[in-house]
């Protein structure tokens, strides 16, 4: 598995941001489906003893997830499997460098459903969630109220 040593500056000085990369480099280079950022975060902060909280790991993966592509150190291979498990849009120009390589699906949104390289990875998105926007309820008019209507008592 190849990992970062020579970190980008927008990965920041601190240690910790290239261990939490490269945690899940390793957890996407293990797994062929989506991976539960929460969860994984929740593990991390847990194994590490990590001085951030789960949420701020959260926040941190949620960003870095967006370049991965400029991560030199690592394989092409471990960057799609950590895209596509992490549900990560691709950057278009990466997109076209991956292209030459492998047949590659991808949603409205860049993220890839389908990898599949040219005697080597296969990664197929078994299910995409939709989410399906629901309409109210459709409200009857409101009847109008006759100020000089009384009670009645039944």
């Amino acid at each position: 598995m190849s990992q970062i040593t020579n970190p980008p500056k927008w990965l920041g000085t601190d240690k910790e941001n290239v261990d939490l990369m490269n945690f899940f480099a390793d957890r996407a280079n293990q797994s062929n489906s989506l991976l539960n950022i929460s969860k994984l975060c929740k593990e991390f902060h847990s194994e590490r003893r990590s001085k951030f909280s789960e949420k701020s790991l959260n926040c941190r993966i949620r960003a870095f997830r967006l370049r991965i592509h400029e991560l030199d150190d690592l394989s092409n291979e471990t960057k799609v499997r950590m895209l596509f498990s992490m549900s990560a849009p691709v950057d278009s120009g990466f997109l076209i460098e991956l292209k030459k390589d492998a047949d590659v699906e991808y949603d409205d949104v860049n993220r890839i459903t389908k990898y599949e390289k040219k005697g080597g990875l296969k990664l197929v998105r078994d299910s995409i969630t939709i989410l399906v926007k629901f309409k109210p309820h459709p409200v009857g008019k409101k009847k109008k109220m006759d100020p000089n209507a009384t009670k009645t008592d039944s």
